[in-house]
């Protein structure tokens, strides 16, 4: 009993510490905001849609965070990140949600926070404002439910960036826990698709968008602007791809793009002897439940997360079968681990049983220690498969998979070749192949440059060994057998050099 006590002491110290460490940054963030807000606008930041920039500013308002109700986080570069949701009772918010929430409340319906974003060179706190637009009532959240650090994957609705002052920084729309989408406000043409102060846009056409956005105050609701945009498809859209992944395609980074950052006419103020320019970001990050990554290095971790925010389609809903709080069959569960596979040859290995409702997959560190994060990534494709497979076959949802393992069951005797037989032989290695090339496009892989080839030549990695693949011609399984192991390895195998870059360094 008493050890018990001992540790129940030593938790109740841990918390207590952390909280008082937590005070003391949120009185540094809160002493700091109060010194500069004044500096943090500038002069025609009353005036809306500007023409000859094509950038959106709104009428400014002056914020009153709320210090009591507040997120901390960090982005993956190791900036913290401090979101206080604001009190007042003024806010903007499109259009549509009249339509899509009939007699909402905006302040009921709307989370609206401020975002402070930690500039360790400066001592400043870059502040951001965040809103958080549900579509639909099933996607009302509480400030407690919802950050830019833990969107759940049952929510839709956009996420909407603007600067201290108003003006548009971009737009995330989010569909089912999916990043779908991104816009924002380019001060160019969208269709030439050239650098342009740092960012680069999607390979695809971006559309012009026309959101007209409404104010709420002590008045009543308003329409005060239409904002223009340019959308582009997957989430990837405006931002330059660099930086360490983090959540949905988290391995783009977003830096404002209005003619005003870093000084100049009308320039920012001067805040602690430096010009306030809006912090670079990342994309939100979608909160994956039932999948345990806590044993797994945090760039592991990230390039998992990645991979199940670029999901689309029948892997979207796989992955989405691993999210949740509900008992089986209703959700599953697998846990990521570093180990030894019986086949010491193996990238890893997924459990053949399920434990007390858990699917293990354990990644050989000797055998990846090297592999690119293309590798890793479709490593991870083909073990989750496994695990689903496991869930499908002891708690059947989808009739048609079941028959097919049935099928490969009764022609094979263990449990592996069939599901790699399974692969191979159904529409499931053409989806590995999509799905790979869907998380390259996230993280700001030229996907067209590298061609479908290269995806194809990527789904058969672990199953080589498959009566399908011993079919192709011997110039085929050499080309396939040295592009995985080149990105398996980080070396030139053949005439074949690794794409990607190194998983974990």
């Amino acid at each position: 009993m008493s050890i018990i006590l001992f540790t129940s002491c030593l938790e109740e110290q841990s918390e207590i510490l952390e909280t008082q460490q937590q005070d003391t940054k949120l009185t540094l963030v809160k002493n700091w905001f109060e010194a500069n807000k004044s500096e943090l606008r500038v002069e025609d930041s009353r005036d809306n849609f500007r023409t000859e920039f094509n950038e959106l500013i709104l009428p400014f308002f002056e914020k009153e965070p709320d210090w009591d109700k507040f997120h901390i986080f960090q982005f993956p570069d190791g900036r913290e990140v401090y979101e206080i949701n604001l009190a007042n009772t003024e806010l903007y918010f499109p259009d549509y949600l009249l339509d899509s929430l009939p007699g909402m409340i905006p302040q009921k319906s709307v989370v609206q926070n401020i975002m402070f974003v930690e500039n360790t060179q400066t001592q400043r706190f870059d502040p951001l404002i965040v809103r958080y637009y549900p579509d639909n009532k099933e996607s009302l959240r509480e400030f407690g439910e919802i950050y830019y650090g833990m969107i759940d994957m049952d929510w839709s609705g956009m996420v909407d960036i603007w600067t201290y002052d108003e003006r548009h920084f971009i737009s995330f729309t989010i569909r089912d826990g999916a990043i779908t989408s991104s816009m924002q406000t380019l001060p160019k043409d969208p269709e030439s698709h050239q650098d342009y102060g740092g960012n680069l846009l999607t390979t695809e056409p971006c559309r012009e968008v026309v959101t007209q956005r409404n104010y709420v105050g002590s008045d009543g609701v308003v329409t005060v602007s239409y904002t223009v945009t340019y959308q582009c498809s997957g989430g990837s859209g405006s931002g330059s791809s660099s930086g360490s992944s983090y959540g949905n395609h988290s391995g783009n980074t977003y830096t404002y793009t209005g003619p005003y950052q870093g000084g100049g006419s009308g320039s920012y103020g001067s805040v602690g002897g430096t010009t306030y320019t809006p912090p670079t970001i990342t994309s939100p990050n979608i909160k994956i439940e039932k999948i345990d990554m806590e044993d797994l290095d945090d760039c592991h971790q990230n390039i998992i997360n990645d991979l199940i925010g670029s999901t689309q389609q029948e892997f979207h809903r796989i992955f989405r079968k691993f999210y949740g709080d509900k008992p089986l069959p209703s959700n599953y569960n697998v846990k990521f681990q570093y180990g030894v596979c019986s086949n010491s040859q193996a990238n890893a290995c997924t459990s053949s049983a399920l434990i007390n409702g858990w699917a293990t997959i354990t990644f050989n560190p000797n055998n990846i220690g090297n592999a690119t994060d293309l590798s890793f990534a479709r490593t991870v494709i083909h073990e989750i498969l496994h695990a689903y497979l496991l869930f499908e076959a002891a708690y059947p949802s989808n009739c048609d998979l079941n028959c097919l393992l049935n099928k490969y069951f009764d022609k094979y005797n263990s449990n592996n070749p069939s599901h790699h037989n399974l692969f191979a032989e159904t529409k499931f290695l053409n989806d590995i192949a999509t799905e790979l090339r869907n998380y390259a496009a996230g993280i700001g892989y030229n996907v067209n440059a590298l061609g479908d080839q290269f995806f194809k030549d990527m789904a058969w990695g672990g199953l080589t060994r498959t009566d399908v693949f011993n079919s192709l011609s011997a110039s085929d399984k050499t080309r396939i057998i040295n592009r995985l192991n080149a990105e398996n390895t980080g070396d030139p195998k053949g005439n074949i050099v690794p794409i990607g870059i190194k998983a974990c360094n």
